[in-house]
């Protein structure tokens, strides 16, 4: 696998070629989600003629140059050892060694993540407080005690930066079953971190 980081400007679009073909995002919502952090969801690429053509997650590139990034990491495909040392040769390409990058990460258990809701309408108070209470406070207590919270009432957001377990499918379980009982019982969930939310 070659990882690199690179100017979104070096990236060219062919959706004749390669279209979008993703359907569970809510483009808007996802790009609230990530205007929370940097760096962007990496894209897939291939590398033709020394172009690298967009191949796959069309919506962080759309969503980084939305946002007003001017770097983006990239998984290139299709790149022999010849190409792929020309790339790197070009200003402003630098390789990533994504195995050191998972190895740091999977030895962080819990990370500091922002959590993005979209639901079906404005919310009421008493809407935003159950969530508070039913789905936010069970789960996220003591070290994962969230240390920013915000609700639009308005556009019917509630946004929280709070400590979450990586990779804990314990956690994962509860608090998704936590947000298909809010969703089916108090307001429907619309998207959760810009993707369309499946209450089944």
């Amino acid at each position: 696998m070659d990882w690199i980081e690179a100017p979104v400007s070096m990236v060219v679009v062919d959706d004749a070629r390669f279209p979008e073909r993703d359907t569970n995002s809510v483009f808007d919502h996802l790009v609230r989600y990530l205007a929370h952090f940097d760096p962007t969801p990496a894209i897939r690429v291939r590398l033709e003629a020394d172009n690298l053509v967009l191949c796959g997650h069309h919506k962080y590139l759309r969503a980084a140059r939305l946002l007003g990034r001017e770097r983006i990491t990239m998984d290139v495909v299709g790149a022999d050892p010849e190409s792929f040392a020309r790339l790197l040769d070009r200003p402003g390409v630098a390789e990533l060694d994504w195995a050191q990058i998972d190895r740091e990460e999977r030895a962080r258990p819990q990370t500091d993540q922002w959590h993005v809701l979209y639901f079906d309408g404005a919310l009421d108070e008493q809407a935003a407080a159950r969530f508070r209470t039913e789905v936010v406070g069970p789960l996220f207590t003591d070290d994962r005690t969230p240390k920013q919270y915000t609700v639009d009432l308005a556009d019917g957001v509630i946004e929280f930066l709070a400590p979450t377990p990586r990779e804990s499918r314990p956690f994962a379980s509860r608090f998704l079953a936590a947000l298909r009982a809010y969703s089916s019982d108090v307001v429907k969930i619309v998207s959760y971190q810009g993707t369309k939310f499946d209450a089944r």
